[in-house]
C-alpha cells in the first residue's frame, strides 16, 4: 500500500530494497530501530531426514550472502 501512495509502512529494509533503490519508497529516519532478529534452525540430527540439515545450511548461506551484498 505504501508503494501505491496510500500511507507509510514499517518493514525490514531487506523486504523493500528494490523499491527504495528504484525510488518507489523513501526511507524515513526515526529515532529508534529494533535490534536485528536472529533465527535458529533446530532439528534432531538422529531423526531428521538429510534434507532438513541441507535446507538449514542453505538458508544460512543465502542469508549471509544477502547480508554481505546489502551491507546488513
Amino acid at each position: 500500500m505504501a508503494v501505491n501512495a496510500m500511507g507509510i509502512v514499517t518493514v525490514p529494509a531487506a523486504m523493500v530494497l528494490d523499491e527504495i533503490a528504484g525510488g518507489a519508497l523513501v526511507a524515513v529516519p526515526y529515532g529508534w530501530t529494533p535490534e536485528p532478529l536472529q533465527f535458529y534452525a533446530r532439528y534432531d540430527a538422529q531423526k531428521a531426514m538429510d534434507f532438513v540439515q541441507t535446507a538449514a545450511q542453505l538458508a544460512r548461506k543465502v542469508a549471509a550472502e544477502f547480508n554481505a551484498a546489502h551491507g546488513i
